[in-house]
């Protein structure tokens, strides 16, 4: 019985929005005029689909032949009826287990350096907090399978969701794993990670209801009342239910496991949408601060003028009690009429006897200007076969945090050449491709040198008529190893026929089909051994540039690599503040690293009796202690990092040595500079693994052997020198 598919979504759960309708979700819907509909959703769907069939089928080959499945089914049924089993001599595994193996050894992990000197608390935190959301998400080993798969057929991606499962504000960063069979990409787009591209779909096959329900709660009613259906593509373009190659024609099961009735195929289109928004221009400053409507616009601009009204109102009012109280303090003005004469000159008589009150800043009131723009924004739109109306239609859940699409996409050879049509598919490459056709010419010619060997095993015999004692013995154990056989000396002596040698343009043709896909491979084995004739004293670097030299046909799958984690830590940077908020953030920084950050403000020590000792103390902190840790600050750049907007200007997001723990990785550091400057023992021991214990004996037996030397030192500087006899005299 197959297992429960379980799946999951990264909507953000709110019990408020149950039962919404999902045309008005999403920032931005309400200002948006032109929607998609389930029509040109599927038409789009359908160019990709057809664009990347021939990638699909190919894709589905490459990783059969790199597990051994190397025979046509036609050339299997002819070695079979011939009486001979195929043979597979597969070159192409261990090659691909090599790849596999030097990037597991060679491992990097995601971290973010700073651009200046003042970004370095921001770096430090926001690579601490990188390293656990990987770590938590298990990147490393989701990355080498990605490797692998696309090593092996030329792609495979990572889509990131949030799992609120366990907690509802802060979603714990999981990794979702999709071949080329489920991501279709814009088939203009050219770039590798779809910049370009004005949509991806992800086809998510054999989801059941149950599962369809929980992600779209709001589509229960449509959902439940639909008997499922599967996506598939006819020849009139009509969308219909899809029977695939292991698609039963009875039964609820086929033999992938996936349950086939009352399941959906969810389509999701992820697709850049221009939608109007609305900023405000500052004329002083130059700045640009978008606001959330145009109603947010007008309102900003009706508040700021009407606060300087307000203030001018204010102004005036203090101004004219100023007024009042003078003339009613000058007896010979009582009982005259007020005028705008009469007001001006005891304005003016007071301004010049700065009685006035100070006036209000002078201030623009056409200081600001409403600009308005269409912006793309990337949105999704749900749909799946047998329901009527979409799913949902709303901006994606990521955005504007990341702007991009959600996938982290790998291709070991991507290529940017123009080909069109069918030809499109060898824009995209692995290892096996390329050198299949070798391989099948090598699988045959070691089929062909096993069959001459099998047939050439007995000869035969050039027998003279009625030689043999006993005829059927000879036909039935003429070939066995030490069988007698009799014959008669009058009628003449049987000759053993002996076979032809193996031709040797066979075993020429094998070897040069072997030397063929070592070459097409580029991966030399020769120079990637550790040892070799008269290099057995070879030195670390010379090792390591001699391995360089024999990945140098590949080192593009490991650049490709290598750009895919970058990407990847990008997201994960920019989604922070949806795995963290301020206290777990804390949490995962620890005390030792927010006091080395942020070291407490100091102030001068108030007690006299230790003050000669201890100039400076601690601060107190709100609560009266002194202070651990600058909080406020603590509390800024931590905040800072969580708001997503690091990666534009204060870190650039790189790779490093990968280790399980910050502790680990600064050793390591450490030990690489010690290559190039002396580092005191004390530091290297305070931050080795070792445990506290040994610590402390180490650094204790340091210290007495330093103070022994100083000891040394100075005795020797005390002894005075002897005078010289000479001097003497």
């Amino acid at each position: 019985m197959a297992s429960k598919k379980t799946v999951k979504s990264s909507r953000k759960p709110d019990p408020s929005k149950v039962g919404e309708s999902p045309k008005a979700k999403g920032k931005g819907a309400a200002r948006d005029k032109k929607k998609l509909t389930l029509e040109v959703a599927d038409k789009d769907f359908r160019r990709a689909w057809d664009s990347k069939q021939k990638l699909v089928t190919r894709e589905h080959e490459d990783f059969l032949f790199a597990l051994g499945e190397q025979w046509s089914a036609e050339d299997k049924a002819k070695a079979e009826a011939a009486g001979f089993k195929p043979y597979t001599d597969n070159r192409i595994a261990p090659n691909l287990f090599l790849l596999c193996g030097l990037e597991r050894q060679n491992r990097s992990e995601v971290k973010a350096f700073p651009e200046g000197d003042e970004d370095g608390p921001q770096s430090e935190i926001a690579s601490a907090l990188l390293r656990h959301a990987l770590a938590k998400s298990d990147f490393q080993h989701e990355s080498s399978e990605q490797f692998k798969d696309g090593a092996t057929a030329g792609e495979s991606h990572l889509e990131l969701y949030l799992d609120y499962s366990e907690d509802l504000l802060n979603g714990k960063p999981i990794w979702r794993k999709a071949n080329g069979e489920d991501i279709y990409w814009d088939p203009a787009s050219r770039k590798y990670s779809f910049e370009d591209a004005k949509f991806v779909y992800k086809l998510t096959r054999a989801v059941e209801k149950e599962d369809l329900i929980n992600l779209y709660p709001e589509m229960e009613k449509e959902i439940e009342a639909s008997s499922g259906g599967r996506v598939s593509f006819k020849e009139d373009d009509e969308p219909a239910h899809r029977q695939g190659r292991d698609y039963p024609k009875e039964g609820k099961g086929g033999d992938s496991g996936e349950p086939t009735e009352g399941v959906f195929d969810l389509v999701e289109r992820f697709y850049k949408k221009m939608v109007e928004h609305f900023f405000i221009g500052d004329k002083q400053t130059g700045e640009v601060t978008e606001m959330e409507s145009k109603g947010a616009a007008d309102l900003f601009m009706q508040q700021y003028k009407a606060r300087i009204q307000a203030e001018q109102d204010t102004y005036r009012q203090a101004v004219n009690e100023k007024i009042a109280e003078k003339l009613a303090a000058t007896p010979e003005m009582a009982g005259v009429e007020m005028s705008p004469e009469l007001s001006g000159a005891v304005e003016s008589e007071l301004a010049s006897n700065n009685e006035l009150p100070p006036p209000p800043m002078a201030q623009n009131p056409e200081r600001y200007f409403i600009i308005k723009k269409f912006v793309p924004e990337i949105w999704c739109f749900a749909y799946a076969p047998g329901i009527e109306e979409p799913l949902a239609d709303e901006r994606a859940w990521f955005f504007p945090k990341w702007k991009q699409y959600p996938f982290v996409t790998y291709f070991a050879r991507h290529s940017t050449a123009p080909l069109k049509g069918e030809e499109r598919h060898l824009l995209v490459q692995g290892i096996v491709n390329p050198v299949k056709g070798a391989q099948e010419k090598h699988n045959k010619s070691e089929m062909l040198m096993l069959r001459i060997i099998a047939s050439n095993a007995n000869g035969g015999w050039l027998t003279p008529k009625e030689a043999w004692v006993d005829p059927e013995k000879v036909e039935r154990m003429g070939a066995t190893p030490g069988v007698n056989l009799e014959y008669d000396p009058h009628a003449g002596k049987p000759d053993r026929i002996e076979p032809a040698p193996m031709p040797h343009s066979v075993a020429e043709m094998s070897a040069a089909s072997a030397q063929s896909i070592k070459e097409q491979l580029g991966i030399n084995a020769d120079l990637l051994a550790s040892q070799e004739a008269g290099s057995g004293d070879a030195s670390g670097r010379a090792l390591a540039l001699r391995h360089k030299q024999g990945l140098l046909m590949v080192q593009e799958l490991f650049d490709n690599l290598s750009r895919t984690r970058k990407r990847a830590g990008k997201m994960v940077l920019a989604l922070l503040g949806d795995m963290y908020d301020l206290e777990t953030a804390k949490k995962v920084l620890g005390l030792a690293k927010l006091m080395e950050l942020f070291p407490p403000l100091m102030i001068a020590n108030p007690d006299p009796e230790t003050a000669a000792q201890q100039p400076e103390i601690a601060a107190p902190g709100e609560d009266g202690e002194p202070m651990r840790y600058d909080e406020k600050r603590a509390d800024q750049e931590i905040q800072a990092v969580l708001e997503g907007d690091l990666e534009k200007y204060d870190v650039t997001v790189g790779e490093s040595v990968a280790s399980d723990t910050k502790r680990m990785a600064d050793l390591m550091e450490l030990e690489a500079l010690s290559d190039k400057m002396p580092i005191p023992p004390p530091v290297l021991i305070r931050h080795s693994q070792l445990p506290e214990g040994t610590k402390k004996e180490l650094m204790d037996a340091f210290q007495q052997m330093a103070m022994q030397e100083a000891a040394g030192a100075g005795a020797g500087a005390a002894k005075p020198k002897p005078k010289s006899k000479a001097k003497e005299a």
